[in-house]
Order: C-alpha cells, then structure tokens, then sequence
C-alpha cells in the first residue's frame, strides 16, 4: 500500500516539476502525509476490529462448549440420583420382603444373573433368582438393612451403571436376632426400551461365619 503511494506522488512530483518545483514539490509532501495518516488510521481500525472479533469468537466458542458440556453433566447427575433411588427401592423391597417391589426392580427374562455367597448359587434369570428369595424370606424375618459406602458410576451415553455397597444385616433367625456387618453388594443395571432403570446383574459376598439355610 505504501509502495503504491509512493510511486503516484512520484508520478505526479515529476509531471508538475517543471512549472513550480517547490510549490508542488510542498503540495506532494502534504498531499503524502494526509495519505499516510489515512493508511495508518485504516489499519489501526483494521486490527482494532480483527481483535474485537477474535475476542468474541473466543468467547463464542467458550460458551458454546460449556453450554454443550453442562446438560451432559446434569444429565448424568440425574441418571446416577435415579439409580441410587432405585437400589434405595431394593433395599426397603428386600427389608419388607415384597416380591412384587423386587420382581418390578429386577430386568424380567433369562438375561439377568445373581450371584450368591456359595459357589452353586449362581442364578441366571429372574425366575431362579425369584426362588433364591422366596427360601430366603422363608427362613428369617424382621429384615433391616444399612447400606455404607455407596458408590455408583456410569458409562458415557447415561444407559448402564454399576455400584458397589456395602451393607449391614438385621434380621431374626430361628428366634434369634442376628446382626451381619462388611456385607457386599454389587451390581448392574441398565435402561430398557421404557427408559426404566433395570437390574441386570447382582452379586452377595457375605462374612464366611454366616451359615443360614444349611
């Protein structure tokens, strides 16, 4: 832009020259200094804009990502409350021995696995499993239950979690009150087509002094 300034005045100094040498020679250095100032105040506009835009871009883009980023989050906030809410269900469900509140908790089908404190209980499918908490409920009444050390985590899309807790156990059996601490309980569930949180998988470890049934 310079350059391009410079070789018009030269032009034009070297056209006029030979009528009145000072005369135009002044008029060209005013004329190249309103030009210079000109040029200046342009580019001093330009990167006062170019950064003016760069600074609303960037914070364009910042809002942008957390605005995108915050739902998630909350989202899967919510997911992790529902399922804490439902393991909740399970335990009172368990403590009133209500098969119904259990059959409603648990994935219906053959898909669905608990495993029990001994190596034979392995329970595949809500109708084994069913029969594993009738003889249970048969056998001890007055359930209480504790739970400690909660902790659940999701995958990324907010449709499968897994838990671990551990538990202390109340219960009478054969007349006799019995009290189980550092009972563990973990575990799966995951979201059917109703956007319902299921059980899919269970699994009781149990101090090795508990001997009920036997």
């Amino acid at each position: 832009m310079f350059a391009f300034f410079a070789r018009f005045l030269g032009v034009k100094y070297r056209f006029c020259k030979n009528k009145s040498p000072v005369h135009k020679k002044k008029d060209i250095y005013v004329v190249s200094s309103e030009a210079l100032s000109l040029v200046e105040d342009s580019n001093e506009k330009n990167n006062a804009m170019k950064t003016k835009l760069f600074v609303i871009v960037f914070f364009g883009l910042v809002l942008a990502t957390g605005c995108s980023r915050c739902p998630e989050q909350k989202s899967l906030k919510e997911e992790a409350e529902a399922v804490e809410n439902v393991l909740e269900k399970y335990m009172i469900a368990i403590e009133n021995m209500d098969y119904l509140a259990i059959e409603n908790i648990w994935e219906p089908g053959d898909s669905t696995i608990m495993l029990g404190t001994d190596s034979h209980e392995f329970l595949v499918g809500w109708d084994k499993i069913q029969q594993a908490y009738q003889k249970q409920f048969s056998l001890i009444s007055d359930v209480f239950i504790s739970v400690q050390d909660q902790r659940i985590r999701l995958n990324a899309t907010g449709n499968i979690a897994w838990f671990t807790q551990k538990m202390t156990y109340n219960f009478i059996y054969e007349g006799v009150a019995r009290h189980f601490e550092g009972i563990r309980f973990t575990g799966v569930l995951q979201k059917n087509q109703d956007n319902k949180w299921k059980m899919v998988q269970g699994h009781l470890s149990m101090p090795a002094h508990i001997n009920i049934g036997k």
